[in-house]
């Protein structure tokens, strides 16, 4: 039953999906919540006894609802098409799993919608099972792959550098990481990355402080192809890339805690699936970082460290142990070495949290200075243990 409601709606779903795909968010939001009162409208006009139709209008319907952003009206209207006896199984599935898909968004930060940019994480190998893995490695990568995000969000953004303390909550708001269940295969998760729903409300200060999400990926990806695709002039690259020498330190390293540190993982690889107006194939892209990188990384990592003049009483020394405790406001962490000992070492303003924490209770190896007669011992790099 093709009513005169139902052939409104879908003439103003095609006009809608045209400006959102131009960027026009909030016409397209309007287009999109006219189009759903026809189509809602044209729901009430089929009788029960065409339950058929019912379900197809009834989905199209709450699909409309929901790219409107009007959730609870597409949660209500969902509940109520699902009481309905006699709708088919067909459409009972695909209206279960849209009320999911409301379910997650209306959890995200008021004012907020996925960007359309998501990142699919893999880590394959070692302990690694179909579908599964240690719930400790599970935890840390995800851990460790948010920092990478949120650093690398404050550097496209051009903020300060922060050598202390949590990320700007703007940072959080405007761009922030979603994980959804691992499938199996290999464990995988997906970072989705999440913007303001109407951008361009906002006035041009803010705009211009808030990057895009595909912004961040296309940095995120740019940074750790470069690391792994060997080339003579990967410093160079680098340089270029992310010519602030503390951003670069600071991504780098976080790339390198990423990496497989230990035979318990053997890959961990990113790849993201991106549609672009007037293509017909999706553009597939990912980039894999294994064990050996790490190596690579250690290098580039002391290339950038500046060179150490050392004093007569000064030398050159290796800690290994786990990471028992750390205070980087008052420049020190605490290692616990062999045979119950601890080792109190100072830290300097290029050791940073979101690189260190989580190290702790983790095995480290720690590259630094003696100083005074091996009274003191000052870091110039940590990194995790795969000795």
């Amino acid at each position: 039953m093709r009513t005169p409601e139902h052939r409104q709606a879908q003439e103003l779903d095609v006009v809608a999906s045209l400006l959102f795909r131009q960027g026009k968010r909030a016409e397209a939001r309007a287009r999109f919540r006219e189009a759903a009162a026809f189509e809602v409208k044209a729901l009430e006009s089929i009788p029960a006894s065409k339950p058929k139709t019912r379900g197809i209008i009834g989905v199209s319907a709450a699909v409309l609802l929901y790219k409107s952003r009007q959730m609870i009206e597409a949660e209500n209207l969902i509940y109520r098409l699902l009481s309905e006896p006699l709708i088919g199984v067909a459409y009972r599935q695909q209206l279960r799993e849209l009320l999911e898909v409301v379910w997650d968004e209306q959890s995200l930060p008021s004012g907020m919608t996925y960007s359309g940019e998501e990142i699919l994480v893999s880590l394959r190998g070692g302990s690694v099972g179909y579908g599964t893995a240690p719930l400790e490695m599970a935890l840390s990568k995800s851990s460790e792959i948010r920092n990478l995000l949120f650093r690398a969000t404050e550097w496209v953004r051009g903020d300060k550098f922060r050598h202390r303390g949590p990320v700007d909550d703007g940072v959080v708001d405007f761009v922030q990481a979603r994980a959804t269940q691992p499938s199996a295969g290999s464990y995988r998760f997906s970072i989705r990355l999440v913007e303001p729903e109407q951008l361009e409300m906002f006035g041009p200060e803010v705009v211009s402080a808030a990057v895009s999400a595909a912004a961040v990926s296309d940095a995120v990806f740019g940074l750790i192809r470069t690391i792994v695709e060997p080339s003579p002039i990967m410093r160079q690259q680098l340089l270029e890339l992310v010519p602030d020498a503390e951003y670069r330190q600071a991504l780098v390293k976080l790339v390198r805690n990423v990496a497989p540190s230990d035979g318990g993982l053997g890959e961990v690889e990113f790849s993201r699936v991106r549609r672009h107006e007037g293509q017909s194939e999706p553009e597939r892209e990912a980039v894999q970082l294994r064990r050996e990188v790490r190596q690579v990384i250690t290098e580039l990592v002391r290339q950038e460290e500046a060179p150490q003049v050392l004093e007569a009483s000064e030398e050159k020394g290796v800690l290994r142990g786990i990471l028992r405790a750390l205070h980087l406001d008052e420049g020190w962490l605490v290692l616990s070495v062999g045979g119950g000992g601890k080792q109190r070492c100072e830290t300097r303003e290029n050791v940073l949290d979101d690189v260190v924490g989580p190290m702790v209770n983790r095995r480290v190896l720690i590259h630094g200075v003696w100083i005074r007669g091996r009274s003191r011992f000052q870091v110039i790099d940590i990194d995790f243990d795969d000795g």
